[in-house]
């Protein structure tokens, strides 16, 4: 989401199971599940009085800014668990084949409504949201850009950094909740967390990819990477993890405050929500755009299929490479970029269906029929013949410009 509303050293037995991590990471990295391994943890130095002191430290690619008296809550061990999120870093990286122009900085303030006398050396939130990622400055972020550059002595606009793409965080999750998860010796992952490293490498509400035919895939598919991909390559990766989703903790149990207890597995985590999720979409059987909303969901739960049958990683290197291609090779004709009506749409959802058919090397066509999406019938033509000629490159190219024309 753009805002969540959901929403120190190795030891002998440390390094044995690390080792064993890289061998397996390595070894599937050959098979193409993903192209970079990182061997060595990012650092985040040992200089805990400092980072007591001013409630600040980098860890590889992200800062995290706290204030002094919630840097204090936490101990050295608070730095291995920092690591973890510059791990996740990496693998959303590697999942979408992008990365953000700017080092990532995690920044904790007050509550937008805190009193005016409260010590707020960050500043306060300019949304009630307890989590969010800015892209594009609010109207009053040119003035104080002048201002970051005129005095940048000046504490008051540390809120707003050029050098940085910046999470926004609320003071209650560094009180309550960031002591705990870092004291826990399994560091469990905040996926909210992960949600918005998801829109550090995406899109934002005012500038959507213009690939994406819907307005709501700016947080449906900043989850999709940043939590569900995330999650789903940990375990293919045979990496254990565990995580803490507070909406979906307090869910299970009413809980109406940031003090839910539980942490989840994989499958703990992954399987209840689908189960409910297929449920609710069955009930709401939708057709045409009124299933859009849902598209991130189904490809998840598609994955899931094929988990079932022993195909897991296929989908997931068939929509990892789908990503990657969006990322990295495609160019949107100028048309796509704010166009609604309906030819339009059909060429967008017809694309992805395409391409996630050839990179899964299957025909998903009747499998999106089915889920009541309008593309075009050439589709399953074009894949077929993409087949037939070994899913080369040049000929994916083709058929890319003749769903993608520029007109």
């Amino acid at each position: 989401m753009v805002s969540t509303q959901i929403p120190g050293g190795l030891g002998m037995g440390s390094l044995i199971r690390f080792s064993v991590i890289v061998g397996t990471a390595l070894a599937i990295a050959g098979c193409g599940l993903f192209d970079a391994v990182f061997a060595t943890p990012a650092s985040c130095g040992n200089d805990v009085a400092a980072f007591h002191r001013t409630g600040t430290v980098t860890c590889g690619r992200i800062t995290w800014k706290l204030h002094p008296r919630d840097a204090q809550r936490l101990g050295k061990e608070a730095f291995a668990y920092f690591q973890k999120y510059d791990a996740m870093y990496e693998a959303i990286r590697d999942i979408t084949g992008n990365e953000p122009a700017k080092p990532v900085r995690i920044l904790e303030q007050c509550p937008k409504d805190a009193p005016f006398w409260e010590d707020c050396p960050n500043g306060r939130l300019d949304l009630y949201n307890p989590m969010f990622v800015r892209h594009v400055n609010p109207a009053t972020q040119p003035l104080l850009e002048g201002l970051y550059k005129a005095t940048p002595w000046i504490p008051t606009w540390t809120v707003y950094h050029p050098e940085y793409v910046t999470i926004y965080v609320g003071r209650e999750f560094f009180e309550s909740v960031l002591p705990r998860l870092a004291s826990d010796p399994r560091h469990p992952m905040y996926t909210s967390l992960g949600h918005e490293f998801g829109h550090v490498f995406g899109p934002s509400n005012t500038d959507p990819y213009p690939y994406f035919w819907d307005p709501s895939f700016v947080e449906s598919f900043a989850s999709l990477w940043g939590v569900d991909l995330y999650v789903i390559r940990q375990e293919l990766l045979g990496l254990e993890q565990h995580y803490w989703h507070d909406g979906y903790c307090r869910a299970l149990h009413g809980f109406k405050n940031w003090n839910c207890p539980d942490v989840f597995t994989f499958e703990e985590f992954a399987h209840p929500r689908a189960y409910n999720f297929i449920q609710e979409y069955k009930k709401a059987n939708p057709t045409g755009r009124k299933v859009h909303p849902y598209t991130a969901e189904l490809l998840i739960h598609l994955y899931r299929q094929w988990y079932d049958e022993g195909r897991g990683k296929e989908y997931f290197q068939g929509l990892r490479a789908v990503l990657r291609y969006y990322h990295q090779e495609f160019r949107a004709p100028r048309h796509w970029k704010y166009a609604t009506d309906d030819r339009t749409i059909s060429e967008k959802v017809s694309l992805f269906v395409y391409l996630l058919s050839v990179h899964t090397k299957t025909d998903l066509v009747d499998q999106f029929t089915e889920w009541g999406y309008q593309f075009s019938p050439a589709v399953q033509t074009h894949f077929m013949a993409t087949r037939r000629e070994g899913y080369k490159h040049e000929v994916i190219t083709r058929y890319v410009a003749m769903l993608a024309p520029d007109r």
